[in-house]
């Protein structure tokens, strides 16, 4: 375990956590499809990202990390399940610790991100953590769905 915080344990990301995340319908097809189709994704995560999860009484609440892709800039990455957004505070808690050591760490200039344009609450976890969104990204998901593109400057 790397920190507790408001009962929410956080975890070094392992590729195993993903099948333990209880997702939302349209979330669970789409991770489906992508495990399906990319069965090593779980363990890509692991190997190329700085990444954790949170547990909370025993269940994973959602995994995340980022992917450098060169010197300065990262993709993050987030995986959460519907009771996420049951302990809201602590989730908030959670993504704010998590956000400043990943930004202490890997001297980071800019962090994107991509959230499915029919998720609202993507949309807002991405403006309250100061993600500016940057334009609709179309049939950019691997059955054509739109995203749209947030960056963090730091």
């Amino acid at each position: 375990m790397i920190k507790t915080i408001g009962g929410i344990k956080i975890v070094k990301f392992e590729p195993w956590h993903l099948e333990w995340i209880d997702f939302n319908e349209d979330a669970k097809r789409a991770v489906e499809y992508l495990l399906k189709e990319h069965p090593n994704h779980g363990v890509l995560l692991s190997s190329s990202s700085n990444a954790f999860t949170a547990m909370y009484k025993g269940k994973v609440l959602g995994s995340a990390g980022l992917i450098p892709w060169w010197q300065g800039m990262c993709e993050l990455w987030m995986y959460l399940g519907v009771d996420a957004f049951d302990n809201r505070r602590g989730a908030l808690k959670l993504v704010s610790w998590a956000m400043e050591h990943v930004i202490e760490t890997m001297e980071l200039n800019r962090i994107q991100a991509t959230v499915k344009t029919d998720y609202v609450q993507g949309h807002r976890f991405a403006k309250f953590f100061g993600f500016v969104n940057e334009g609709e990204m179309k049939n950019y998901g691997p059955n054509k769905e739109s995203f749209t593109r947030y960056a963090k400057i730091l």
